[in-house]
């Protein structure tokens, strides 16, 4: 299915588009204010809801037609899994049809599928913490702009028949509400480390709160706070730890080998970003700093992901944002094998400088290794909307280099229409979506 905008007329106060929808010979008028610019036609409210009502499309299949950070990115089976984040779209009946579904895209096939979800979604969808375990996707927490709130809950998605379920907890014994935390599932349980938020019912008295009271005055700051999740119990508990890191947010928090939960950067009080790094022993909750030269600068709200290059396994650490509101556009590789970073060389057509991103490596069975770059944000530019697709290969000097891949993108609806696109950045060709 191809949608395309067409501008008809512009009088003093509004714009008029036609809004063609081919294969069903759909035709619509649109009236807009005159200033709406043309890269944010298709995020206005009216026109998403023609594409949902009238289309036969849920939610603007891929490239996902709204541009959004901060969201939830994972990988299961060569599928990119897409949910949530800050969806800059103002009418609060769009957004809820928006974080029903989920945007999946086939690293193998190259195209995009939007499905819909059942039962109770998390309502906070920007910043939340997750992680994977087998076919589950699990979110705590999250951040929700529109109403300013933080959430406190724990929602399970299972892969298979993307069905949402709300986990049992007690209010006493939860972590709090918080975004920006780390979540990691090893050993049969969730570990749930720092974030920013409200302190919970029941603290910590080994654990660090530091109030922000630049922004907020409701007792909303910084913590490192630990906390465990057991499935066979279905409670919170907070776990005390030796040497643990200051209170933070934004920072990469992956599992490593049998036993280890490795932490990187984020921002830590006083709006300052690190470039701190520990390991967490989960057998004797100790944690211990690594230290590493080079490394790259300290940075928050970055995308990192696991994946195995060059046979070992390693955590790929792309863009994010430094203590002066500077956005990064470098991409770098810590080698858990070697313990050691590398920095990938960009030309310029692969810089990717944005933070609240994603950015997902996926190893092919032709031994390729691709990254999939989507969303983000800029300081002072409109929140980044399309994809990059980079390739990832050893140069003859031993050193890790990208390059941009040109793809033909194929977008695909519950129904089975498609769509035609390229990948891009700001929008996708002929306003496809």
């Amino acid at each position: 299915m191809m949608v395309v905008a067409i501008e008809k007329t512009v009088g003093l106060l509004h714009r008029v588009i036609d809004i063609i929808i081919m294969r069903r010979i759909y035709l619509h008028h649109v009236r807009l204010p005159l200033k709406l610019p043309h890269f944010l036609i298709w995020q206005h409210p009216s026109v998403i809801d023609i594409l949902l009502t009238r289309g036969g499309i849920e939610a603007n299949p891929g490239p996902p037609g709204v541009s959004r950070w901060g969201h939830v990115a994972i990988q299961y089976n060569n599928l990119l899994y897409l949910w949530g984040g800050k969806l800059e779209v103002e009418d609060v009946a769009t957004r809820e049809r928006l974080i029903s579904v989920v945007n999946i895209f086939d690293v193998l096939k190259k195209t995009w599928m939007t499905k819909s979800t059942t039962g109770p979604c998390p309502v906070a969808s920007e910043r939340c913490a997750f992680t994977t375990y087998g076919a589950s996707l699990y979110i705590y927490g999250g951040y929700d702009y529109w109403s300013q709130e933080h959430d406190n809950s724990l929602h399970r998605l299972d892969l298979h028949t993307l069905s949402w379920n709300k986990m049992p907890s007690s209010a006493e014994s939860d972590p709090g509400k918080k975004s920006a935390a780390g979540l990691v599932c090893e050993m049969d349980m969730l570990v749930l480390f720092g974030g920013f938020g409200f302190p919970p019912k029941i603290q910590d008295p080994t654990a660090m709160y530091d109030e922000n009271k630049k922004y907020f005055l409701d007792g909303r700051g910084w913590t490192n706070d630990l906390y465990v999740y057991k499935f066979t119990d279905g409670i919170w508990q907070f776990q005390p730890s030796q040497g643990a890191p200051p209170p933070s947010n934004g920072f990469s928090f992956v599992s490593y080998g049998d036993k280890y939960i490795f932490k990187y950067g984020g921002t830590e009080a006083r709006q300052k970003c690190v470039t701190r790094m520990n390991l967490l022993d989960l057998s004797s909750w100790v944690w211990i700093e690594v230290r590493k030269d080079p490394v790259p600068r300290g940075r928050s709200f970055h995308s990192s992901c696991k994946c195995m290059l060059g046979g070992n396994t390693s955590l790929l650490v792309t863009g994010g944002e430094c203590s002066n509101s500077q956005t990064f556009s470098d991409m770098w590789i810590f080698n858990f094998g070697t313990d050691s970073w590398a920095q990938v060389e960009l030309p310029h057509e692969c810089k990717i400088q944005r933070h609240h991103h994603s950015a997902i490596c996926f190893s092919l069975p032709t031994s390729q290794i691709q990254v999939l770059v989507f969303g983000g944000h800029v300081k002072d530019k409109a929140p980044l909307l399309g994809m990059k697709l980079l390739e990832l290969e050893v140069s003859n000097e031993s050193k890790w280099i990208a390059k941009e891949v040109e793809v033909h993108i194929e977008c695909t609806t519950s129904e089975g229409t498609t769509s035609e696109g390229t990948t891009s950045e700001g929008t996708t060709s002929e306003g496809t979506t």
